[in-house]
């Protein structure tokens, strides 16, 4: 693990020069340089006038875990660091003191994005603290296009952990029923009483398996320095891009990418 550490900070050491001499003198000149944040937060159900449709989820198998993280390490509380090992000034983190008495905030993220044209594109996806299950309440993606404004798609994914005690099924055909109990054993590793297709709690903590989802596709335009509200009756979205200087953001892309390869190399060994 040590040599994969050194070798890995090696290369972090190299990435930005490498990454500076790639840029052609034309790209110098139109590459920018910005820092995205994005904060998302639940609203209170008692605040959600609007009723809004969960999809039931059949399967697990498309749904995404990831690795059981430190609660002091939640993106939600996360404090960012610059290239000096200086903390960088994310100004939602005033916002989620205020917001935290009346919402759930789910994330608070920080990147450094470098554009080296009109048209390029950037994608980064963000996700809240994992249960014990490794499921995430919200998962996201954003995809950020630089063009004469900075354009983006974002996608979020809302789960629902609230299962009752038990699940009692409709008896349906000997075929459907066969399908149904399959897919559930195969899925949620639970143990199906054939008396009164009752669910029983097996190995794994049911209230801890999302059971239901709601996507939402939000599409946001916006100039560099102008706090957006992206609105829904469930999910709220900041957004905030601040132009930086092209040769700070390259020296904070490497440190990021150090820190997340490190991050990664840890989660495989702890795996292992």
């Amino acid at each position: 693990m040590k040599t994969r550490l050194i070798v890995t900070l090696g290369m972090a050491l190299l990435s930005p020069t490498l990454f500076a001499n790639d840029l052609s003198s034309s790209q110098e000149t139109t590459a920018r340089a910005y820092r995205a944040h994005l904060l998302t937060f639940a609203w209170p159900k008692e605040n959600t006038v609007e009723q809004i449709e969960y999809e039931t989820l059949l399967s697990l198998k498309a749904t995404p875990k990831f690795p059981l993280e430190d609660p002091l390490s939640n993106s939600a509380d996360t404090q960012s660091t610059g290239a000096d090992i200086e903390r960088i000034n994310n100004p939602f983190d005033d916002y989620q003191k205020k917001l935290r008495s009346g919402v759930n905030v789910l994330t608070n993220n920080t990147w450094t994005l470098i554009f080296e044209n009109r048209g390029s594109k950037l994608q980064h996806n963000f996700h809240s603290q994992p249960n014990e299950e490794g499921y995430a309440e919200l998962t996201g993606s954003i995809d950020i296009k630089f063009g004469r404004y900075l354009e983006s798609k974002i996608t979020l994914k809302h789960y629902l952990f609230t299962p009752p005690p038990s699940v009692v099924m409709e008896q349906t055909t000997d075929e459907k029923q066969t399908e149904l109990e399959t897919n559930i054993e195969n899925n949620f590793d639970l143990d199906v009483n054939q008396d009164s297709l009752q669910i029983t709690e097996s190995s794994v903590d049911v209230s801890q398996l999302p059971q239901s989802q709601l996507i939402i596709n939000q599409n946001n335009k916006t100039a560099s320095k102008k706090l957006n509200y992206l609105d829904h009756p469930t999910i709220g979205t900041l957004i905030y891009f601040e132009p930086i200087d092209l040769e700070v953001a390259i020296q904070q892309q490497a440190l990021e990418n150090l820190m997340s390869t490190i991050e990664q190399i840890g989660n495989t060994d702890t795996q292992q």
